[in-house]
């Protein structure tokens, strides 16, 4: 299209407050038709800035999930001069008061990832209160090493631990248990809602009545019925994920 039939719009992202992204990757598909009114289409693909999903602390110390990464083919800058372009200004005094450590928080949820340069040179050790958040900043971490190197292809970085791959099951099958037991709440409420409805109409044809019928309780099971309906649904929504 020409420059003067251009469109522009801006697009907002924000970050879901129930999870870290697995990625800032970002896919755009267009479709429009041309001045001949012939349908045609773009695609335009771009990587989301860090600085959308977290910002930059002093050193906090959280070791509840470490991890090693040992970087051959090049001397590892330390994480204050890796990151230097997210280290707020007002704050930056402070922050490079320890080069060799920088933490770094997510916006969303405030979990903490703490990055730390050995005195030995050559690992970078990272640590964390939350195994999810790990994954964000060790992704970044090896991308700026290899966008600084001078032989990209001589840098490869290497993972020392283990992964912690039996809390990850965990969490699989602690995901599995509680949707199965929303599953179980779901089913018994319909049953419930089934069940009151059928009261409510019974309650109503009696009192319709010119010589009303005794109530046989169940004015009584109405309400019951009512108070298991509110307590399924309060513990619905405590186990919501």
């Amino acid at each position: 299209t020409s420059l003067q039939n251009r469109q522009e719009f801006d697009l907002i992202f924000y970050a879901k407050k129930t999870g870290i992204p697995h990625n800032r990757d970002v896919n755009i598909y267009v479709t429009y038709l041309n001045e001949d009114d012939k349908l045609q289409s773009s695609q335009i693909s771009f990587k989301l800035p860090i600085y959308l999903l977290l910002y930059t602390s002093s050193p906090i110390k959280n070791t509840k999930y470490v991890f090693t990464l040992e970087v051959n083919g090049m001397n590892p800058p330390s994480p204050t001069d890796l990151f230097i372009d997210l280290i707020d200004p007002q704050n930056q005094n402070e922050i490079l008061r320890t080069p060799q450590a920088l933490t770094m928080i997510t916006y969303f949820n405030n979990y903490d990832v703490t990055i730390l340069l050995s005195r030995k040179g050559g690992k970078i050790r990272i640590q964390s209160g939350e195994l999810e958040a790990v994954w964000i900043v060790i992704d970044e971490i090896i991308t700026r090493l290899h966008d600084i190197a001078i032989k990209k292809d001589a840098v490869l970085v290497a993972l020392k631990d283990d992964l912690p791959l039996n809390i990850y099951f965990e969490n699989i099958v602690s995901r599995y248990e509680i949707l199965c037991e929303m599953r179980n709440y779901e089913k018994n409420l319909e049953k419930l809602a089934n069940q009151f409805r059928v009261i409510q109409k019974r309650l109503l044809t009696r009192y319709k009545n010119k010589n009303p019928t005794p109530l046989n309780e169940m004015d009584v099971l109405l309400k019951h019925t009512y108070q298991n309906i509110i307590h399924d649904t309060n513990k619905l929504e405590t186990l919501n994920i």
